[in-house]
């Protein structure tokens, strides 16, 4: 466990581009619907594009949380070799923070590129659900010590 009179490591660079990445994608999603409102583009209907997002997006959330998984698994064993030192968790954390996030963007970017080319407004549910995707894995100190307890328990 995290030790009571430890401080946490800083997250911030971590948050910083947790922060960025969901950033990027809901500006990138605004700028396309306000391309696609203002008649600058004019999509074609695409259900092909449609049916992909609707497949895409659930397969890399799945998958994000399976490598958050897989990352805790390997952060486990790195503890157990580090003769624990807690403080070596903070990168394998931000690893999997990271990657998570970028599988998560991905499929919010996706949609919003269908929408782009397509005009088909189910497809800016990926974005927004992205979004809250990302709101549940963005790093804090509360995740950060829950970590360190999964990691260090086992």
């Amino acid at each position: 466990m995290w030790m009571e009179n430890q401080p946490t490591p800083s997250l911030l660079p971590v948050k910083i581009v947790v922060g960025a990445l969901m950033m990027g994608m809901v500006t990138m999603t605004v700028v396309i619907v306000a391309l696609v409102e203002m008649g600058m583009f004019k999509p074609q209907r695409n259900d092909v594009l449609l049916m992909a997002v609707a497949a895409m997006w659930p397969v890399l959330t799945v998958t994000a949380f399976a490598m958050g998984l897989l990352v805790k698994r390997q952060a486990r064993e790195q503890w157990k070799g580090s003769g624990g030192d807690q403080e070596a968790l903070l990168q394998p954390y931000a690893t999997g923070v990271i990657l998570q996030a970028a599988l998560m963007e991905g499929g919010g970017l996706f949609g919003a590129i269908v929408f782009f080319l397509t005009g088909e407004q189910l497809a800016l549910l990926a974005p927004g659900l992205s979004v809250a995707m990302l709101g549940l894995v963005f790093p804090t100190e509360g995740r950060f010590q829950g970590f360190v307890r999964d990691v260090t328990a086992g």
